[in-house]
């Protein structure tokens, strides 16, 4: 199992069940699983990295698509589709409104009444850094901007529904709580890498003379969270 063969094998298993069971198939193609007790850390970095506020780096362009769907939203559909007997394939992410990487982390930001300075920096400058850069929901190449802007409406209509962002920040910032404290993070800058690289985005910006972005400055204190370590 690979990045590359993820894809090619998971189509495979749906074709396999088709053809065992045709025309009784229930297919379900989510796209990222978010929420409490995710071990992928995909989510819970831009959770952990709001609630500590300040100035904070985030790759691409504030209206980048971006969707996802709380695990116990898509359980809780699964469950009822299945209880119907429901056929048929169905994209399953949300949220049901068009949704950007910008409005994803300025809902996130209400919801923890965090200060964050958000300093949007180009693809292709990440892409030129020496070390890849873990950072979570970033697509690195444009021809895979689809994976985030799927067509769900077939689900919408069979009732897939989406408790408020808020509540998915909230429950999921309450878990990270509770790991331990040397917990080693799968994803997202250390504290270090993120000032590193946000010191050379202003050198390249004095450089070519542009802008640093679109940034909101509040004048209340940083509102401490998990992060990973340096």
């Amino acid at each position: 199992m690979t990045p590359e063969t993820y894809g090619a094998l998971k189509a495979a298993c749906e074709a396999a069940v088709e053809a065992v069971l045709p025309g009784r198939t229930l297919i379900i193609r989510p796209g990222l699983i978010v929420g409490p007790h995710d071990p992928s850390d995909r989510f819970g970095y831009w959770v952990a990295r709001l609630r500590r506020g300040g100035t904070m780096l985030v790759p691409g362009n504030a209206d980048d698509p971006m969707q996802f769907v709380d695990a116990r939203d898509l359980a809780d559909w699964m469950i009822r589709m299945v209880e119907s007997k429901a056929t048929g394939i169905y994209n399953a992410t949300g949220p049901a409104e068009k949704l950007t990487m910008g409005g994803l982390l300025a809902a996130g930001r209400d919801a923890f009444d965090s200060v964050a300075d958000f300093i949007w920096v180009e693809t292709a400058f990440l892409q030129d850094q020496s070390e890849t850069v873990p950072l979570p929901f970033w697509i690195r190449d444009p021809a895979q901007a689809g994976l985030l802007a799927m067509d769900c409406r077939r689900g919408f209509g069979a009732g897939l529904k989406f408790r408020p962002l808020a509540e998915t920040f909230l429950d999921t910032a309450g878990w990270l709580d509770t790991r331990s404290d040397d917990y080693v993070w799968k994803t997202g800058l250390t504290p270090a890498r993120e000032k590193a690289l946000l010191a050379a985005w202003r050198r390249r910006q004095r450089e070519t003379g542009a802008a640093s972005g679109p940034r909101r400055r509040q004048d209340r204190a940083p509102t401490p969270g998990p992060l990973p370590r340096a």
